[in-house]
């Protein structure tokens, strides 16, 4: 009888190419890996779908009992590139922010910049309307992940919100952790910690021929995404889900 594989939500954006890269190498794993978008990846472990999870730093604010595994993260040091926020207009003259509502960190984060960095009190309205990057409304977007590199070059101003939390932090900025419930014994998670740095170490065999019409795409895995836990993280993080509390009253 086969043994009955470790559900594991994975987001699926071109950020965890690496990660896959990492279980691609090691086939004979030991994960049933689903790929899902952030909101979907903390929707599978609070409703007990996946022992495991990338989980949105935002959405640890729903879980009771968790804990954080492996030494790897979807971070970054500075600019990420793929959480902005889009205008056509200045940002200090924006009245509404329409937020892409896929994950809820990025949802916070945004809030956190446009309030204390930037002092700005706007209405947000969740989902982005249909041909935004169209119209001329004093009004600006939050968009994550693969969906930015479509839009770049469509609004005359953007903000880089990790490269805006750096300024206002001094700290780099983390998107997402692995988690774990109670099942999920050491030997899996080194398992996973292994088969993760694996992918890091391969990032420069990725194959990224289907991803050529995105500009600069290889850099986008050593210049913006940072991809190890260290202590400057752990640090933003828990600033991060400080300043969030007040977002969720």
């Amino acid at each position: 009888m086969a043994t009955k594989k470790i559900a594991l939500s994975l987001v699926s954006y071109l950020n965890t190419l690496p990660f896959l890269e990492g279980f691609k190498c090691k086939p004979d794993h030991a994960f049933e890996v689903k790929n899902r978008t952030p909101a979907d990846c903390a929707a599978d472990f609070i409703q007990g779908k996946s022992e495991l999870a990338l989980m949105p730093v935002g959405s640890l604010f729903q879980l009771e009992n968790y804990n954080i595994v492996t030494d790897f993260c979807i971070g970054c040091n500075d600019y990420v590139r793929t959480v902005k926020l889009y205008s056509h207009y200045p940002l200090e003259e924006a009245e509404v922010l329409y937020l892409d509502v896929d994950s809820r960190t990025s949802v916070l984060l945004s809030q956190i910049i446009l309030r204390e960095k930037m002092k700005r009190k706007i209405y947000i309205q969740n989902g982005i309307p249909e041909k935004f990057h169209q119209e001329k409304e004093k009004g600006a977007v939050l968009a994550i992940g693969d969906k930015v590199f479509e839009l770049e070059n469509h609004f005359t101003y953007s903000l880089d919100l990790s490269h805006a939390w750096k300024e206002f932090t001094g700290l780099p900025f983390v998107f997402a952790v692995f988690v774990s419930n109670s099942s999920v014994d050491e030997h899996t998670i080194s398992q996973l910690n292994e088969i993760l740095k694996l992918g890091i170490d391969h990032i420069p065999d990725l194959d990224l021929t289907p991803y050529t019409h995105i500009p600069d795409i290889k850099s986008y895995y050593t210049d913006n995404i940072s991809y190890f836990m260290d202590k400057n993280k752990w640090q933003a993080m828990k600033m991060f889900m400080e300043a969030g509390r007040y977002y969720l009253r």
